[in-house]
């Protein structure tokens, strides 16, 4: 959504309690109830629960004028995938963050696991550090856009290919742990020097790897760094 590097604080995420199994979280602005059992607060949002069916209630719910009040984000807990609610808390924090960001708000769909896209919608990565006092924490947080926003951002160059997000993908896992040791400055081979200094001292965000995409492949693929099946 944005260059800036995504560091979620604890505080954004510690009042939200999810509960376990597949749901939707909805978060709302407005006096409209969110639809569901209340799970707790982001800042001023207040945030539901809907349990069961996952994805078909997050698009609806993200259709515009679709509930009372106004919808800022909701974040999908599919049934395939067992993801720790702190995620689920994360990702629908991210989601509200980029909400108020964005110069035309939208609701965003969100999920912390890869998520299936449905039919006309695509999933785009963001790489997230959640600082919980303890260490920071990086996970790979999930957007689902509609193709129309997709294609508007592929031809703003804010967003690269179907076929080079594919490959970027597969890197993923990669990307966090790159991520990490250039935050904390654990250079250790040759590929994490070069980043370093394509970087120049930016956080390794998606965009930025969009911005520097035809380098950062060709790091990616070489030996000393191996495919590895995004972070669920």
């Amino acid at each position: 959504m944005t260059g800036e590097d995504v560091v979620i604080g604890w505080s954004a995420t510690a009042d939200l309690v999810v509960p376990p199994g597949p749901g939707v979280g909805v978060a709302m602005a407005g006096y409209g109830a969110p639809g569901g059992p209340g799970i707790g607060r982001i800042g001023r949002v207040r945030v539901g629960w809907l349990p069961g069916e996952a994805m078909d209630t997050a698009v609806r719910l993200a259709r515009p004028g679709a509930a009372r009040g106004t919808v800022l984000a909701v974040v999908v807990a599919p049934r395939e995938v067992s993801v720790h609610p702190d995620w689920i808390a994360a990702a629908l924090a991210l989601g509200v963050a980029f909400q108020t960001a964005d110069p035309q708000p939208r609701a965003l769909v969100m999920s912390a696991s890869a998520p299936l896209p449905p039919d006309r919608w695509v999933r785009v990565p963001h790489l997230v550090t959640i600082s919980t006092g303890n260490r920071p924490r990086d996970r790979v947080v999930w957007e689902l856009l509609p193709a129309r926003v997709a294609n508007e951002r592929m031809a703003a160059d804010l967003l690269p290919a179907a076929p080079v997000r594919d490959q970027l993908e597969r890197y993923l896992h990669a990307l966090l742990e790159l991520r990490a040791r250039l935050r904390t400055g654990q250079i250790t081979n040759d590929v994490e020097h070069e980043l370093a200094v394509l970087m120049r001292g930016e956080a390794l965000t998606m965009p930025a790897v969009y911005r520097h995409v035809n380098e950062i492949l060709a790091l990616l693929t070489t030996t000393e760094v191996h495919e590895a099946t995004p972070e669920r």
